[in-house]
């Protein structure tokens, strides 16, 4: 009795290592495209992410975005912080959140890149 014992238990771990073991990744995770031409080793909010919120989002996401029916001001940096999880769900074009921009097109993979360092290194006002 002894012996079946310990061999179901060679063959459960045997079994759970080999199907741990097994998992599907997708390559462009694993292994993402490097864009030799993005600065990432300086992105702050002042230099790198308000001005690519002016230039990308706030014509529809500026001062007048409640009226608007946006909802979202991303003119400030109190406001960018506070949304930053949804900014970058919604440019990643994750699901469950609107794609922005909405024509479609997702902004430049440098852009989103600059901005999901910022929000890692704690989405710093600096």
């Amino acid at each position: 009795m002894k012996r079946t014992t310990i061999v179901k238990a060679i063959l459960f771990i045997s079994i759970s290592f080999f199907t741990y073991s097994c998992y599907y990744d997708k390559e462009e995770q694993l292994y993402p495209v490097i864009d030799t031409n993005c600065d990432t080793s300086n992105v702050t909010y002042k230099n790198t992410i308000s001005t690519m919120m002016a230039s990308n989002c706030t014509s529809c996401h500026g001062a007048n975005a409640v009226a608007n029916g946006y909802k979202v001001d991303l003119t400030t940096y109190t406001s960018v912080k506070a949304n930053i999880n949804k900014i970058v769900s919604a440019i990643d074009h994750q699901s469950g959140f609107p794609p922005m921009p909405p024509t479609g097109t997702k902004m430049d993979a440098c852009k989103i890149t600059q901005i999901k360092l910022w929000q890692t290194a704690g989405a710093l006002n600096n």
